[in-house]
């Protein structure tokens, strides 16, 4: 009968030692999971403005080569 307790005495603290350790595991992994979820964020908001750049960029050059073109066929840049 007693070796039945300690038996069952070990087994409870067996599983609340990996119950624990699955409770840490959690933890650490939700504050990795929101991290993770932040900076996808801040990426996401980056790649938004470095289109919104490129996109103006674009349209500055589209501008300058459209006047450039311009002056060259009215012959006042040679």
């Amino acid at each position: 009968m007693t070796e039945k307790l300690e038996l069952k005495s070990k087994e409870l603290t067996d599983l609340q030692e990996l119950l624990f350790r699955q409770q840490k595991l959690t933890s650490e992994l939700s504050q990795r999971l929101e991290n993770t979820e932040r900076q996808l964020h801040e990426s996401r908001l980056n790649v938004s403005s470095l289109e919104d750049k490129l996109r103006h960029a674009s349209e500055s050059t589209r501008e300058k080569e459209y006047l450039i073109l311009n002056l060259l066929e009215s012959g006042e840049l040679s």
